[in-house]
């Protein structure tokens, strides 16, 4: 039976915990990306065990996203992206039934499996979006019965390390992005602000203008 490749992370979660991130760049150190290169760009999935994730947590009450949802982000990150001039291979679910790889060392490496990828696709460099958390606005924006929330995390990775040039990848930069409001009072209508009338996608928008700007894309 073919596993995705984040329930394969799942499954060699439980023979090995030792997951490691071979190197990182912080967000104000990312260098201007050159030109010409190629990146792919993975779809957006949903990591639903810390096992799964290069960064961060997830939260205790994860709502799950649906396919329709991600097919949508999907279509959209597609079209901002075409307007950078950069050149991009967009990768396909099916893209992802791959096999977790092991680092130089030997190790189950979450990284290793992202940076695998780009260069299958004979890209130098991967974007990875993962959805943590997401609810739909409930209720229309005249009537917010509860605010929509995204926590999303953008990855920047490279195939190869610039330095050692190492397969095993290296985590160039990761953009954040957190939307999570609560009203104040659930049966008065003024206590909705502006943006929690707001729908979720309209901060999955803002979400990749963001992670564009901070990858110098």
């Amino acid at each position: 039976m073919k596993y995705s490749l984040l329930k394969k992370i799942i499954i060699a979660s439980t023979l090995s915990m030792s997951f490691i991130i071979t190197g990182c760049l912080k967000k104000e150190d990312a260098p201007l990306l050159p030109m010409p290169l190629i990146i792919a760009v993975a779809p957006f999935n949903q990591p639903i065990y810390d096992a799964q994730l290069l960064a961060g947590y997830i939260p205790a009450e994860q709502s799950q996203v649906s396919s329709t949802t991600m097919a949508q982000y999907n279509a959209i990150f597609k079209e901002k992206l075409a307007k950078t001039n950069r050149q991009y291979i967009f990768l396909s679910p099916t893209d992802l039934n791959i096999d977790v790889q092991l680092d130089s060392k030997g190790r189950n490496n979450v990284l290793s499996s992202w940076a695998k990828l780009a260069q299958k696709a004979n890209a130098d460099f991967i974007i990875v979006p993962q959805i943590l958390d997401y609810e739909e606005r409930q209720g229309d924006a005249t009537n917010v019965r509860r605010p929509a929330r995204l926590i999303v995390d953008f990855y920047l990775i490279r195939a190869t390390h610039p330095e050692t040039a190492s397969l095993d990848g290296f985590l160039q930069t990761r953009s954040n992005y957190k939307e999570v409001t609560f009203l104040l009072g659930m049966t008065e209508r003024n206590s909705v602000r502006p943006r929690q009338k707001l729908p979720a996608v309209t901060f999955a928008e803002e979400a990749m203008n963001k992670a564009i700007r901070e990858f110098h894309l």
